[in-house]
């Protein structure tokens, strides 16, 4: 399979959290310039320098960003740049995308088709031109509330998704959906001008609060669909992506009720859910190399590993003071660079596990979050 090697270039890469993609891209043989929101110990180790960027509503503040990266170029500090990948953060401001690339090349999907493929007149309009199940979709608040989600375009995470309320008004920038029962997924996959690969199909969950009921929880890899369902889903990506002209690694998610599958969504970035995969090397060099329409060939039996792989992000449930001698256990990741007082609700870490199946996985990595939420409980 022909790919993309890198000599040693350097890739910027950006997202509210870097840490994954930067170590698929150091696996690859990249140097990386990392800007994101933590700045975490493991993305302090493996980059060749860190920048950290203040968190917003939209995921990361853009304007400081896109400062920062044209700062970054002008200073000839990377005389050796490829380009520029992007993680979460992009898709409430496709803008940025834009004005990034008046600095560099960015290395993603172009800013229009971010803003077109997170409209939801758009995605689901493809969706009805191929016939492709979802949940119904509607631009005001419906008659009736019960059994409605309210959710803001572009959001990432599900943090901006709510309950939709009775008192519910019109507002800029929101769309309501009716709920569907069923297990979340998500399918990873990589696009090039020749076609569409599929990496893995993953289970997610949610870790809500009030405030956020479909917050982020966590995510397992190679999940036991049934075939009708596994067939279904990724039969839809590849229809929607090609419709869409996606280019590089991107994700979709939906629900699967039985053999039923309904698409929520594709995000049109680099996904967390690389993290799932053992080949990140082989990631993120198909992930540069089809953005640069170097063709990829098949990929999909190479990527499929024998351990189903399982993060859960923990969140701080109160304020926590973590001590700079608290030990850390050697299955978690994203640990904090700075220890002091984490607020409540606010990321602390990512706890992973591995098993031969992936219920086992996701039951071993939820009752590794229980014991690590009790050490820091208990600092």
């Amino acid at each position: 399979m022909p790919v993309l090697t890198s000599s040693k270039k350097t890739l910027i890469i950006v997202a509210i959290s870097s840490r994954p993609y930067v170590q698929a891209a150091v696996a690859a043989g990249f140097d990386v310039v990392a800007i994101d929101c933590f700045a975490d110990v493991e993305t302090q180790k493996v980059a060749k320098s860190v920048y950290l960027l203040p968190l917003s509503a939209a995921g990361f503040d853009g304007v400081a960003l896109v400062r920062m990266v044209t700062d970054l170029v002008a200073s000839e500090a990377l005389s050796d740049l490829l380009g520029l990948c992007y993680g979460a953060g992009v898709e409430m401001q496709a803008w940025v995308v834009e004005a990034l690339g008046q600095c560099c090349p960015v290395l993603g999907n172009n800013a229009a088709l971010v803003a077109s493929i997170k409209s939801p007149d758009y995605f689901y309009g493809l969706c009805d031109d191929w016939s492709i199940p979802y949940p119904e979709v509607q631009a005001g608040p419906p008659p009736c509330a019960d059994g409605w989600l309210q959710k803001t375009i572009g959001a990432s995470g599900g943090a901006l998704i709510q309950y939709c309320s009775h008192q519910a008004l019109p507002k800029a920038n929101v769309y309501y959906q009716r709920y569907q029962e069923g297990v979340p997924v998500s399918c990873l996959f990589v696009a090039d001008v020749a076609g569409v690969h599929v990496i893995g199909l993953n289970e997610q969950w949610v870790d809500g609060v009030v405030a956020q009921p479909f917050r982020y929880g966590g995510a397992v890899s190679h999940i036991a669909l049934s075939a009708v369902a596994a067939l279904r889903l990724t039969a839809y990506v590849k229809k929607i992506a090609r419709s869409a002209g996606l280019r590089g690694i991107n994700s979709c998610d939906a629900i699967v009720n039985g053999d039923a599958v309904y698409l929520l969504e594709v995000n049109p970035r680099l996904s967390a859910t690389i993290d799932l995969y053992r080949q990140q090397k082989a990631l993120m060099q198909w992930h540069v190399a089809s953005t640069q329409n170097v063709l990829l060939g098949e990929v999909g039996a190479e990527v499929v590993m024998p351990l189903s792989q399982a993060h859960q992000v923990i969140y701080a449930l109160k304020d926590v003071a973590v001590r700079p001698d608290f030990r850390w256990p050697e299955w978690v990741s994203d640990v904090p660079a700075v220890c002091g007082l984490i607020k409540r609700g606010m990321p602390i870490c990512m706890v992973r596990a591995e098993a031969r199946q992936s219920g086992l996985a996701k039951q071993l990595v939820k009752q590794r979050a229980v014991l690590l939420n009790r050490q820091l409980l208990n600092e």
